[in-house]
């Protein structure tokens, strides 16, 4: 997440230099203005992170005005939007949820300087951008959350040595069943003799009929 912003921030920079079809821009002003909120978005956020919720409040009330001058300077440009859009998500990260929704709830205030029809369109343009950043990486910080919880004991599982297998008894049947086995058998032995016998019988008075025709 934090790469994903520090590269939305600098393409964020790059468009700086476009400006807007309907505003007018001062285009050193904007690239100085717009460097600073750019290293202390990349650099500032990752000290933050580490740091109370305070370094983080500070570090919201720095840069919401520096991107408020930033988009004035570059005449309501695209990438301005877009850096002030990188503060909602890191308002996020940093600060409590309700504390987040009020920033972006304050973002579209930059529009106050357009006439009213800008204001109306573009205000409510950047309020839905701003609320539909706050949701996707609320999501996202639940998500992160939902798979650490269930890593740590997944990794613990895995750690465990497997339990031994029992060997397997080799089968040993009862004396019932030996007893029984032993007269199934001898019951097949027996017949197979009877059969052999009258086999014998017949051949053998077969060939006593082929004697007498013979003779």
């Amino acid at each position: 997440m934090q790469w994903a912003l520090a590269i939305v921030t600098v393409v964020a920079y790059v468009t700086l230099p476009l400006g807007s079809a309907s505003f007018e821009q001062q285009p050193l002003a904007t690239l100085l203005v717009g460097l600073v909120y750019s290293v202390i978005a990349i650099f500032g956020f990752c000290f933050v992170q580490e740091r109370s919720v305070w370094w983080a409040v500070g570090f919201v009330c720095v840069q919401l005005p520096l991107g408020f001058v930033v988009f004035s300077l570059s005449g309501a440009a695209v990438g301005a939007v877009l850096l002030l859009v990188v503060l909602v998500s890191q308002s996020v990260l940093l600060l409590p949820l309700p504390v987040a929704a009020v920033v972006a709830a304050v973002i579209p205030l930059a529009h106050l300087g357009m006439e009213w029809p800008h204001v109306l369109r573009e205000g409510l343009g950047t309020l839905a951008v701003t609320t539909f950043t706050v949701v996707v990486t609320e999501l996202l910080v639940r998500e992160r959350k939902v798979r650490a919880e269930f890593a740590e004991p997944h990794e613990r599982l895995r750690g465990r040595p497997s339990p031994p297998r029992r060997p397997r008894r080799a089968f040993r049947p009862s004396s019932k069943c030996a007893v029984g086995h032993a007269r199934s058998v001898r019951r097949r032995t027996s017949r197979c003799s009877g059969r052999l016998r009258r086999v014998s019988r017949t051949s053998a008075s077969a060939r006593t009929r082929a004697r007498r025709h013979a003779s």
